[in-house]
């Protein structure tokens, strides 16, 4: 049978949030993290998505198609193409220097980590206000992948998935695409066409080597 203490554990989740494979209870950061199955539990298709479930965190599209970014009310409203927000935004460890990350869509995540204050100790540059990592699912040692379909009206065609390729004991290889297209929801009445519309696609290649002491 199954105790009451059994079931009121709870689950560890492994953030890299201080540069190193930590649990977040033993974080000493304010941290909210989503893996790839909570993204998609809780419909969080895009980095816009995030302000409704993380904690003191605004977002919305800036001038030149970069995101304004603020957490517990700091962020950089400044207008130019120079211009960084407050929050800095890293992938896969790298970060993004004025990152179009208001247009872009999660797919084959791994996690998604925001951490709030300052952290510029670890993680340099633009972070006064915090930072948002993206890490993409690595490539494994089973043969898998998904495929997502998402029509709707407006002529609306969302496709993501990926596929994972084990080659041999040492070498495996993942591919993962995203692609939208929809009409816009605005009608110009002089020309009587619409704008506001999307044709955007993505695509990533990720190979891994590992033996038993590197990766």
């Amino acid at each position: 049978t199954t105790t009451h203490a059994q079931q009121s554990l709870l689950e560890e989740i492994i953030v890299t949030a201080e540069k190193r494979t930590t649990t977040i209870q033993n974080t000493p950061i304010a941290v909210t993290a989503f893996s790839g199955e909570e993204l998609d539990r809780a419909l969080i298709n895009k980095p816009l998505d995030m302000q409704f479930n993380v904690p003191n965190m605004l977002m919305s599209k800036g001038n030149f198609t970069t995101a304004e970014i603020s957490i517990r009310g700091i962020g950089n409203l400044a207008v130019g193409v120079a211009a960084d927000s407050g929050t800095g935004n890293h992938f896969n460890g790298v970060y993004l220097n004025a990152g179009r990350i208001i247009e872009s869509e999660f797919y084959d995540a791994e996690r998604v980590e925001v951490l709030r204050g300052p952290q510029g100790t670890l993680y340099g540059r633009n972070t006064t206000a915090g930072v948002v990592n993206l890490i993409t699912r690595k490539p494994d040692d089973e043969l898998g992948g998904f495929l997502n379909i998402e029509a709707g009206n407006y002529e609306h065609l969302k496709v993501k998935g990926a596929l994972n390729l084990p080659i041999n004991d040492q070498f495996s290889q993942r591919f993962s695409i995203f692609s939208l297209r929809r009409d816009g929801f605005v009608t110009n009445d002089l020309t009587g066409q619409r704008i506001d519309d999307r044709d955007m696609y993505s695509l990533r290649s990720s190979t891994r080597w590992a033996n038993d002491r590197t990766e």
